[in-house]
């Protein structure tokens, strides 16, 4: 066996039907390759393995071919790439015959991380060569960019605050563009009553199409729980074991307007909270749930994406051994697309695998932990972030001897978005 293909990924345009697409380079497994879409503005979405495709390879021939469940638009492009893993599982035997087709394989595998290694290479920022410029980069300074020193011979911190820069750069181009909503404010746990949106700029598309608008907030902003109207809930009293969305509120039309422009509140209701007496706008920026005893659960918010400070328990000591829901309805808000969660998979009496699949599906879904008979008793732990569909995904013990648990420590809430992006 050998390696003749150095290409490590294509690229194909859509038509809208057609769902397979052949890839000529060498993988060895299916969890190989990456596969995006690419819309007609070059923005890529990461598509997910039984999910959003499936993929069938030959490795001798160096061969596959993915299969898309809903065929890539006319305006789109299939992008496949190979993403061989950067490990080393076979075992040399001591005292017998030279294995060669484990030879073969694992130097077969050194070429393609080579190749794979050398794309990203390619597709990095490099100096000239010749180049004589000092590109170490500075000690980071928060909220400082990078830019070249007076002779143009290293890169320095600037001197100048960049979150008030882009702020005002926001303001400026915001006379001329309309923006989608965007949210540069994060949701922060407090206490068990009372939460904060951290300092930022919030923009957000006008409710009749026309304009958007802007809301800037210099200093961090409590909403409090025991209170209801601007700065606390929407409406009624804090309740047990339920989930709040946290909006920007506004009654301002100029976003140079002194009052009125950075208000928050907390509602039940995702899309339409009941806004105070004079309040017109609303943009959601985040979540949080509250415990038994009507207590906020403690999280972290990093970008769109959520972490409580302790691990839920969905699933402990599973041992189905055919297809069993998964449910996360009392974990997660119902509008999460996506869980982070860890999986403890242990095997005491017999070896097995453990597989994974979207709720919904057919098909022998994912392995995504496997655990050798001859090294019992043994655990497996491993993280992963998953799609939810409906709320929930399935498991499955490949023999009875194979125990699951999962603790969720997090979730992914897609309605944020975090980056500017002009339409």
């Amino acid at each position: 066996m050998t390696t003749e293909n150095t290409i490590n990924f294509i690229r194909t345009q859509g038509d809208g039907s057609a769902t397979e697409f052949i890839f000529n380079f060498k993988i060895f497994d299916q969890t190989d390759i990456k596969v995006y879409k690419e819309d007609e503005n070059g923005d890529l979405t990461l598509n997910y393995l039984i999910n959003d495709y499936t993929v069938s390879f030959d490795t001798y021939t160096e061969m596959g071919m993915v299969t898309f469940t809903i065929a890539p638009l006319e305006t789109e492009y299939a992008i496949i790439v190979r993403d061989t893993p950067k490990t080393q599982l076979s075992e040399l035997p001591l005292g017998s015959n030279m294995p060669q087709t484990v030879i073969e394989t694992g130097l077969d595998k050194l070429t393609t991380i080579t190749q794979d290694l050398s794309y990203g290479v390619e597709r990095s920022i490099k100096a000239p060569v010749g180049s004589s410029v000092d590109y170490t980069l500075p000690a980071g300074n928060a909220n400082k960019s990078l830019v070249w020193n007076d002779d143009g011979t290293a890169l320095v911190n600037s001197s100048r605050n960049f979150e008030n820069d882009i702020v005002t750069t926001i303001i400026t181009v915001f006379k001329t563009k309309q923006y989608l909503n965007i949210v540069k404010r994060k949701v922060v746990y407090v206490d068990s009553s009372t939460i904060k949106l951290s300092a930022g700029a919030v923009i957000h598309r006008k409710q009749d199409g026309r304009g958007c608008s802007i809301w800037i907030s210099p200093i961090d902003t409590n909403i409090y729980l025991d209170q209801t109207g601007e700065t606390g809930l929407d409406t009624g009293v804090i309740e047990p074991n339920t989930w709040y969305y946290v909006f920007n509120i506004t009654n301002s039309i100029d976003e140079e307007a002194a009052e009125g422009y950075y208000r928050t509140m907390a509602s039940k209701s995702y899309n339409n909270p009941t806004l105070p007496e004079g309040y017109e706008r609303y943009c959601y920026v985040g979540s949080f749930k509250t415990d038994s005893n009507g207590d906020v659960v403690p999280f972290l918010q990093e970008g769109n994406n959520f972490y409580f400070d302790t691990f839920f328990t969905p699933l402990n000591d599973g041992k189905a051994t055919t297809w069993t829901d998964i449910d996360f309805t009392d974990y997660v808000p119902p509008i999460s697309k996506k869980v982070h969660f860890a999986m403890m998979c242990r095997a005491d009496t017999s070896g097995g695998g453990v597989r994974i699949r979207p709720y919904g599906f057919s098909g022998n879904g994912i392995l995504i932990s496997y655990l050798w008979a001859t090294y019992l008793p043994c655990q497996n732990d491993v993280n992963l972030s998953y799609p939810l569909n409906d709320m929930k995904f399935q498991y499955k013990a490949e023999t009875s001897g194979v125990s699951i648990t999962c603790n969720l420590y997090g979730y992914e809430d897609t309605n944020i978005n975090t980056s500017f992006e002009a339409i």
